[in-house]
């Protein structure tokens, strides 16, 4: 089965009956060339056929990370199927069959809530903090509470993402529909804020990747601008993502997380919460795996019962109420702080259609003409 990345471009899909297993299509590649930029694949003569008959004899994917090079691809004819369309390259394709999908990468912040004592937060006059407030969950609310989420869509992210305070978007198991959106209240932060003893607010670095997702740099100095609302003044560090992951994972010392407020990306690829439930929200532990990528710590006895008894449920309507209950509990602690879910655009000639993946590859299986 061939897969196409974020940098992925499709070109010339020519048509013929792929053989397949019950499992799925089966692709023999057959040529690479400079590898890690082109690979062409030929249908599988041993595979069956149990399915439908239109599909493609060769398939080349062309791998190009740029863009306005993959945009200029398709308006020039050499390639017939793009991904990853940026909302601010809609236009130009409105000759072109799109489609887009809510993907599964969720984008959050992660707090620092173990630490007695932050290295990136300062008292408002500049001087150490001999606390870290993110310990506090009126603090952890008031970031909460000031995060304009819709402000964050309508006038950055566009069609790129889905605004969510959840785990999983529409549609995944775990989803919430229940659940009342969370409402944007810069006057209750600040009281939160000042609840929880930082009446003068504090000063905060906030790290991000810069060139990983969508906007990621931006989206961070658009939180940064609305945390100095409330009185967080928002230093922001970006650096490329290989950089960052590193520091973000076990930068720290004895090999811990070392930032005290980061933006992360990942997802359920599963479909299924329980697989954040598992690796974001229960504490860590390095013995079991649980909770590896909880960057911020976040620990609750309580919603770590809950998790391992979704894990040992099969009844299906329990174990997503279990889940439901956990994620809850979890997201008003401010065990992370969901902020949207990337959406990803596909772009194809006219003639072409494609099944659209929330895990955002690009599959030529999914891939039909009219």
């Amino acid at each position: 089965m061939s897969v196409c990345h974020y940098s992925t471009i499709v070109t010339r899909c020519f048509r013929r009956c792929f053989r397949q297993w019950k499992i799925g299509y089966r692709y023999r590649t057959v040529q690479v060339r400079k590898l890690g930029t082109r690979a062409e694949n030929q249908a599988d003569q041993e595979c069956r056929l149990l399915g439908g008959k239109e599909s493609w004899d060769t398939v080349t994917f062309q791998f190009t990370p740029r863009e306005s090079a993959r945009a200029a691809a398709l308006l020039s004819g050499s390639v017939d199927v793009i991904n990853d369309v940026a909302s601010d390259m809609e236009a130009s394709f409105k000759d072109y069959t799109q489609t887009s999908v809510t993907s599964y990468i969720l984008m959050y912040l992660s707090l620092d809530e173990s630490r007695d004592n932050s290295p990136y937060i300062k008292g408002p006059d500049g001087k150490p903090l001999s606390e870290n407030p993110f310990k506090k969950l009126k603090v952890r609310q008031a970031l909460m509470a000031s995060i304009n989420r819709g402000g964050i869509i309508k006038f950055l992210m566009k069609s790129d993402a889905t605004a969510t305070d959840q785990l999983v978007p529409p549609g995944f198991f775990g989803y919430d529909s229940s659940a009342k959106p969370a409402d944007t209240d810069l006057v209750k932060a600040r009281t939160l804020l000042a609840e929880g003893g930082y009446p003068k607010g504090f000063q905060l670095a906030l790290h991000c990747p810069n060139n990983r997702f969508a906007n990621d740099a931006r989206l961070c100095e658009a939180i940064g601008q609305t945390l100095s609302q409330i009185g967080i003044r928002t230093d922001v560090v970006t650096m490329p993502f290989s950089t960052y992951l590193t520091h973000l994972i076990g930068g720290g010392p004895n090999g811990d997380p070392e930032f005290n407020a980061g933006l992360v990306g990942t997802g359920a690829v599963t479909g299924d919460s329980l697989t954040l439930l598992t690796s974001l929200v229960h504490g860590n532990n390095k013995s079991s795996g649980f909770g590896a990528n909880n960057f911020g710590r976040y620990s609750n006895p309580a919603v770590d019962v809950l998790i391992g008894n979704a894990l040992s449920t099969t009844d299906e309507k329990d174990r997503e109420g279990l889940q439901r209950k956990a994620a809850q509990t979890a997201l008003q602690e401010g065990a992370i702080i969901p902020l949207l879910h990337i959406n990803v655009t596909w772009a194809m000639k006219n003639n072409l259609t494609i099944s659209p993946r929330a895990d955002g590859f690009t599959m030529a299986t999914d891939i039909r003409s009219k």
